[in-house]
């Protein structure tokens, strides 16, 4: 049986804890193994089982089929499900050990030439033309992983869970909350071969001016480099005139004439959806003409008229969780943490070795809480966060105010700004000067401490003292 094994191209251990026979295997010749590393589900299995043999059947490679089908267990709403996804390892190296995935393994395509093809199956180079339709922007480094999210999404698009299919779905939050990173994750999952939108999800960044011209413009550059195109790229690219809108229609509608369900994703940076009604009317009359295509759009405000006969399925953007948002600060940060990052005095020499206390420890820290589980406020402080800097107290409280992203952490205040700070008696209420908002938490400043007028205690020797206040003196 030795000899029969050397050389054979793949085999699929669909058992519990096969980790070891897959060594074994490996290193009697095979050139790459899928097993498991401890008990799985059975439906984990059997979903993956699919995925993975669909995926090899559409002209995927191993590892890209292997990916595919672990991504299917990752967005699963069971617990049991989801958590299986790990079990699964691929092998293909002789003495791979316990390495999920050999170095080797790393393209998906391999050139049949290369010393590297004797882990490729013979199909994987064959059949180019069956890649997705529209290319798409890359992932997003350093993604926090939001299954429920994707998948609430996608059950609305699915009528297996006995309810009709919508066509229409807006994902809203407030900038920077991570509309566009689940967009783009949603859109590398939905085009896989086997799901719904398999190969045939375009994705359209809307941005500069919130006006019709402007959304038929980017949506038709999408139609351009679509593979085939829909609509030439003179017509896109016209700089005498931008496309109008009967021309857009006319292309989308020739998606009902290919092969499965469409998507549409709009990434509205711009504001035209919810401000334009030229837009919104162009949305409505889309779903109208093209009856395989469903719409994404994100949003930064919820979208409740209907597109056309189309009800708008709000699902609003959650912020990262504190043990997310720490992760993320983790990640993004350019030194290790040490004791003054998380206890005020403490030793500023050494570095911390991450673990469970560290990690509760930062969650606590001020700094995050501040920051409220938005992750392009935790990238661009994270950014600050380099062996430079003494500190992550400095960034509540020290003279660096703001980050990149306009996020205010702090604010300065003297006498001087205060309204009839002399007339304060003793005993009387703070009087509130002015009220600032920081992403809709407001931001107060008083003219008095417990009925003290600020003037007479703010002051030395009649010059205004500078006082620092962050959002936690609030």
């Amino acid at each position: 049986i030795c000899g029969q094994l050397d050389g054979l191209s793949l085999v699929f251990l669909n058992g519990c804890s096969s980790e070891n026979i897959a060594q074994l295997l490996v290193e009697l010749g095979c050139k790459l193994v899928v097993a498991t590393r401890g008990k799985v589900n059975d439906v984990a299995a059997s979903a993956f089982t699919q995925q993975f043999y669909y995926s090899l059947g559409s002209a995927e490679s191993v590892r890209a089929s292997f990916e595919s089908a672990q991504q299917v267990l990752r967005v699963d709403p069971d617990p049991r499900v989801k958590s299986s996804a790990e079990m699964f390892v691929l092998f293909g190296q002789k003495h791979a050990g316990s390495r999920a995935v050999s170095r080797e393994v790393q393209s998906s395509r391999f050139d049949m030439e290369s010393p590297r093809s004797q882990y490729s199956l013979f199909f994987e180079n064959s059949q180019d033309g069956l890649a997705p339709a529209c290319s798409l922007p890359p992932r997003v480094e350093d993604y926090v992983e939001r299954s429920s999210v994707l998948c609430d999404i996608l059950r609305n698009f699915d009528a297996s869970g006995g309810g009709p299919p919508r066509r229409a779905c807006i994902l809203s939050g407030p900038a920077g909350i991570g509309k566009t990173a689940i967009a783009i994750e949603l859109a590398h999952f939905a085009t896989a071969p086997g799901r719904l939108f398999s190969r045939s999800v375009m994705f359209v960044t809307l941005a500069g001016r919130p006006d019709l011209a402007t959304v038929l413009a980017s949506i038709a550059q999408c139609l351009s480099a679509r593979q085939p195109p829909l609509l030439s790229a003179r017509a896109s690219s016209s700089s005498s005139s931008s496309p109008g809108q009967a021309e857009v229609l006319r292309a989308l509608e020739r998606l009902d004439q290919l092969k499965g369900r469409h998507l549409l994703i709009l990434d509205d940076h711009s504001g035209a959806v919810h401000s334009c009604p030229a837009v919104h009317s162009l949305l409505a009359d889309i779903l109208k003409v093209v009856k395989s295509l469903s719409i994404l759009i994100c949003s930064r405000r919820q979208v409740y008229e209907s597109l056309g006969s189309c009800k708008c399925v709000n699902m609003p953007m959650p912020a990262l969780s504190s043990m997310e948002s720490a992760q993320l600060f983790l990640k993004r940060m350019h030194r290790p943490l040490r004791p003054c990052d998380l206890e005020r005095g403490a030793a500023c020499q050494e570095n911390l070795l991450r673990s469970e206390h560290v990690l509760q420890k930062l969650i606590e820290h001020p700094l995050l809480v501040q920051l409220g589980g938005n992750p392009e406020h935790l990238r661009a402080t994270a950014e600050r966060v380099t062996p430079e800097l003494h500190s992550l107290f400095d960034l509540c409280s020290s003279g660096a105010a703001s980050s990149s992203t306009g996020f205010t952490l702090l604010r300065n205040m003297s006498i001087d700004e205060t309204e009839d700070a002399g007339s304060s008696s003793v005993g009387a209420p703070a009087h509130v000067v002015s009220e600032d908002s920081v992403d809709g938490m407001n931001l107060t400043r008083t003219t008095s401490v417990e009925g003290a007028p600020l003037a007479r205690m703010m002051s030395v020797d009649g010059a205004p003292l500078t006082r620092m206040m962050s959002i936690d003196d609030t």
